[in-house]
């Protein structure tokens, strides 16, 4: 048991003496991308909360499925939540022509 808290304790030393560990070029690259990548993950963060704020403010925003108005009425609201114009058919009857639904999709 002793053995191996001798061999923990000479690799935490090897790696704290190590000191052309942060020159090597790969490691560089490496944190580079991900300092990039930590950006551009902030960014997505800030663009979805603002996404959400506005989503939440809105109380006349209609659900998915919903029929929806392109100009006038409530109207979709959201990212991926659009007004699909002419998007159901329904066929006529006797009484009613035929005519086209625009739904949130």
């Amino acid at each position: 048991m002793n053995t191996f808290w001798v061999l923990v304790v000479v690799s935490a030393l090897a790696v704290v003496s190590c000191n052309d560990g942060a020159k090597d070029p790969e490691l560089e690259a490496v944190q580079k991308k991900l300092q990039k990548l930590d950006m551009i993950e902030k960014f997505i963060a800030v663009i979805s909360s603002v996404v959400k704020k506005s989503e939440q403010s809105r109380d006349d925003c209609l659900g998915y499925g919903e029929e929806c108005y392109m100009i006038s009425g409530p109207n979709c609201c959201g990212f991926s939540n659009w007004c699909n114009y002419h998007d159901e058919y329904i066929p006529g009857d006797a009484n009613n022509p035929p005519r086209y639904v625009n739904r949130c999709r």
